[in-house]
C-alpha cells in the first residue's frame, strides 16, 4: 500500500510545483518592469523623414521644424504664432523684416545676410531664410537674434526643445536611476533613462505616478517614489536677447482731438470759427492728407498760417492721412505691400512736417483687408520709427474692435504708437432724418 501512495504523491506534488511555477511566472509577467523602447516616431506624431518635433516649454507641438545644414527652421507662420509676430515677410519684394524702435532689418529670402535701415550689410554663416515650395523657413538662430528664448537639438530621437517663459513651476529631484515612461505603468514603453540627483518639472501628480519633463524635454511619467524634494520655484534666466524700448511721446494730460474736415485748401480757412464754438479741445487734426498714387506719393492741403493759427489757440496739429479721399484707382495694398512705396510715404509725410511744423501724424487707414493687415502693420512699425526720430507724436484711428477686424491688431499698434484711436461715435449723413 505504501509503494502505491508515494508515486501518487510524488506526482501531486509535481503538478503542485508546476503550478506554484506557473502562477510564479504570471506574477512575474504582470508586475515586472518592461524594457521596451518607445517608439519615438508616434510618440511624437512624425509622418515624414524631414519633420524635427518641437517641444516648447512643456508641450509637444503639434507643428515640426527641419535640419537644413545642420540648422535648425520653423515655418514662418509658427515663428509668428510660438515665438515672435514682429517678423514680416514682405512677400511681394521677397524680404524678411524685423523692426525694433530705431531699426528695420531686411533680409532678402534665400541668403545670408541681412541690412539694417537699408545699409550696413551683415553675413551670417547660414541661410537666414528659404522657401520650400509655398512654406517659408526661418533659421532660428537669426529668430533669436531678435527674440528671448533658448533652443537645443537632440539626435536619436531627432527633435528640439524650445523655452520662452520661465514661470513659476513644481520641480523635484529623482532620488534613483529609473526610467521615464510614455505612460503610467510598470509596462509602459520608455522614452529614457533618468539618473539620480537629475531635476525634473512636475505636470501632474497621480496616486502612483506623476508626469512630468526631463531635462532634455522629454514628457513622460515617473513612479512617484523615485521623486522627492517636490518644491515650487521660479527659475532663473540670463535673457538672450533684451527687447528694447518703444519710447512714446504722450502727454501727461488727456487729448480732447477735434477732427477738422478740409476737402479743400479754402476749408484752411474755417479752423477759428469751429474752434470757437468747442470746449477744452487741445489738439486739431486736419484732413490735409491723401495716398495719390500707388507709389507712396500724396496729395496735399497743408497750410503753414493753419498751423500758426492753431498754435496760438493752444492746439497742437495732428495732421491726417488717409486712404479714400485721393483719386480713383490708388491701392492702399499695392502701397503698403511694397518697401519702396512705404519707404516713399513715410518721408512725404516727415519731409510734410518739416515744412508745415505740424506736431503729429494722425492715420485714417479704413477697409483694411486682411489680406494685407500684416503689411498695413508693418508700415506702422515703419513709420512709428520716423515719427520717434523726429519729435512728431503718431496716433491711428481704428474701429471698435471686433471679431472680424482684429487683425488690425490694436495691441501691437498701442506697443509701437503713442495714441490708439477708437472712432466710437455713430455717424449720419447731411441729409439725414435722424443724427448719428
Amino acid at each position: 500500500m505504501k509503494k502505491k501512495v508515494l508515486p501518487v504523491i510524488f506526482i501531486i506534488a509535481i503538478i503542485i510545483l508546476i503550478g506554484i511555477i506557473y502562477v510564479g511566472q504570471q506574477f512575474v509577467q504582470k508586475f515586472s518592469y518592461s524594457n521596451d523602447i518607445a517608439d519615438f516616431s508616434s510618440y511624437f506624431g512624425v509622418t515624414s523623414s524631414e519633420d524635427i518635433p518641437i517641444v516648447l516649454g512643456t508641450e509637444k507641438l503639434e507643428v515640426f521644424a527641419r535640419n537644413t545644414d545642420g540648422v535648425y527652421y520653423m515655418d514662418f507662420n509658427n515663428v509668428q504664432t510660438y515665438l515672435n509676430d514682429r517678423f514680416y515677410c514682405g512677400t511681394e519684394d521677397g524680404i524678411l523684416v524685423y523692426t525694433t524702435p530705431t531699426e528695420i532689418i531686411s533680409s532678402v529670402i534665400g541668403t545670408n545676410s541681412y541690412t539694417v535701415n537699408g545699409a550696413d550689410e551683415q553675413s551670417l554663416e547660414y541661410t537666414i531664410s528659404y522657401y520650400d515650395g509655398d512654406i517659408l523657413y526661418v533659421a532660428l538662430p537669426y529668430v533669436q537674434k531678435y527674440t528671448d528664448f533658448t533652443f537645443e537639438g537632440f539626435d536619436s530621437p531627432s527633435y528640439v526643445y524650445i523655452v520662452n517663459a520661465w514661470n513659476e513651476q513644481t520641480q523635484a529631484t529623482v532620488n534613483k536611476d529609473t526610467k521615464l515612461r510614455i505612460k503610467g505603468g510598470v509596462k509602459s514603453e520608455i522614452l529614457e533613462s533618468v539618473e539620480a540627483e537629475e531635476t525634473v518639472i512636475v505636470l501632474e501628480e497621480m496616486e502612483t505616478w506623476t508626469k512630468v519633463e526631463t531635462a532634455r524635454g522629454l514628457i513622460g511619467y515617473i513612479e512617484n517614489k523615485r521623486l522627492d524634494n517636490i518644491q515650487t520655484v521660479t527659475p532663473t534666466h540670463e535673457a538672450v536677447y533684451v527687447e528694447p524700448e518703444y519710447t512714446s511721446l504722450t502727454r501727461d494730460y488727456k487729448i480732447n482731438m477735434g477732427f477738422n474736415a478740409i476737402g479743400g485748401e479754402g476749408g484752411n480757412d474755417s479752423m477759428e470759427s469751429l474752434v470757437a464754438a468747442t470746449k477744452s479741445l487741445n489738439v486739431i487734426s486736419p484732413t490735409w492728407y491723401a495716398l495719390s498714387d500707388n507709389l507712396g506719393n500724396i496729395r496735399s492741403y497743408a497750410s503753414s498760417d493753419y498751423v500758426t493759427k492753431a498754435h496760438a489757440l493752444g492746439l497742437e496739429v495732428w495732421a491726417l492721412v488717409d486712404n479714400f479721399t485721393g483719386p480713383e484707382g490708388v491701392s492702399t495694398q499695392e502701397i503698403l505691400s511694397h518697401a519702396s512705396s512705404r519707404q516713399t510715404l513715410i518721408t512725404n509725410l516727415i519731409d510734410q512736417a518739416g515744412t508745415y511744423g505740424f506736431d503729429g501724424i494722425n492715420i485714417d487707414f479704413e477697409s483694411i483687408d486682411s489680406s494685407y493687415a500684416q503689411s498695413y502693420i508693418e508700415f506702422i512699425r515703419e513709420i512709428s520709427i520716423a515719427c520717434r526720430a523726429n519729435g512728431l507724436v503718431l496716433s491711428i484711428d481704428n474701429y471698435v474692435p471686433m471679431n472680424f477686424n482684429d487683425f488690425y491688431d490694436l495691441e501691437e499698434q498701442g506697443t509701437v504708437a503713442d495714441y490708439v484711436v477708437i472712432m466710437g461715435y455713430d455717424e449720419h449723413y447731411a441729409g439725414s432724418e435722424e443724427a448719428g
